[in-house]
């Protein structure tokens, strides 16, 4: 099975759908059967920009998160 890590700013921009995600992007982020992938970094930077008022969701973190991964992202853990 294929895999993708979406950065931040993917997510941010797939759950906005922004024109910021390139049409190949998000061809991508379409196909079931490419298993999709955030890391909890990704989450963490989120928290702390929405904290400071520097990223502002359509919804919140944990709704969009919540509903990405019912769609079927999966998140990986920090491991050294």
């Amino acid at each position: 099975m294929t895999e993708v890590l979406l950065d931040t700013h993917t997510f941010i921009w797939a759950l906005s759908n922004s024109a910021e995600l390139s049409a190949e992007a998000r061809g991508l982020l379409s196909r079931p059967e490419i298993n999709k992938m955030l890391s909890l970094v990704s989450v963490w930077e989120m928290a702390i920009k929405i904290g400071t008022g520097k990223l502002k969701l359509p919804v919140s973190l944990e709704s969009s998160l919540r509903t990405a991964r019912g769609a079927g992202l999966k998140l990986v853990t920090i491991d050294l």
